[in-house]
């Protein structure tokens, strides 16, 4: 065989390795997303605490104040900054003067990107 006829052989047969490798990983990438597929849905089905539904906070949803104190904790580590009653409660020091067995409506602020920037409590009557 001449040196061409064989650079052909050995070209062709690395084109053939090469598309056979591409439509393998095809197909395994496509298995794999539809196997997760599968499993999220198979868990959501199993999981009652999930829920994938939007719910926007009204006036008539209220927490007490010992979930207030919990969210001034957890968001100091956050840096985002919790309004009671007007007066910047961010600092985890202050948290003594809040009732925590008084009910509060809860207001989330947000930017235009809907990043969270600030919380607002205010007491129920």
């Amino acid at each position: 065989m001449g040196s061409t006829t064989r650079k052909m052989l050995y070209m062709s047969v690395a084109m053939i390795l090469f598309i056979s490798a591409l439509s393998m990983g095809y197909t395994l990438f496509t298995s794999t997303a539809d196997a997760l597929d599968q499993t999220y849905q198979t868990n959501q089905g199993l999981d009652r605490n999930q829920t994938t539904t939007l719910k926007e906070t009204s006036k008539t949803d209220t927490v007490l104040g010992s979930v207030v104190v919990q969210n001034i904790y957890h968001n100091h580590d956050l840096g985002i900054p919790v309004y009671v009653d007007g007066v910047d409660r961010s600092d985890p020091d202050t948290v003594g003067t809040i009732n925590v067995q008084a009910k509060f409506n809860v207001t989330f602020i947000r930017d235009t990107q809907g990043h969270l920037t600030s919380i607002r409590y205010t007491t129920t009557p």
